[in-house]
């Protein structure tokens, strides 16, 4: 049986371990890291970061994963921070069905 993409969207959906700092939309990551002055970026285009995040995330190698992490946990520091992204977050899980979902971060990160 194949399920088609909007077949599964239109289905309820729920998430019990969802990390905020792994979901930031590639603009919100620049935007807040010129906004707080973070300037280790790969890069402040938004496609070619969303295509580092993607490609780090699929090399099969848990360091090369978790560099990601480093920018996001980073440009995450303030409250103001935190709460847009929240947003975004529970903004883009609806979008995919989602109506119930679980999320943590990392509160603060060596940088």
């Amino acid at each position: 049986m194949k399920l088609d993409k909007q077949l599964l969207r239109s289905l309820p959906k729920v998430l019990l371990h969802e990390h905020l700092d792994g979901v930031l939309r590639p603009q919100t990551v620049i935007e807040l890291a010129k906004n707080g002055g973070y300037m280790d970026l790969p890069t402040t285009d938004p496609q070619a970061l969303a295509k580092w995040f993607h490609q780090g995330a699929n090399q099969g190698s848990l360091a090369k994963y978790l560099e990601g992490f480093s920018h996001t946990v980073a440009v995450m520091q303030t409250e103001e921070a935190l709460e847009r992204v929240a947003y975004e977050q529970a903004e883009d899980l609806s979008k995919d069905g989602v109506v119930y979902f679980e999320t943590r971060f990392c509160a603060n990160f060596s940088h």
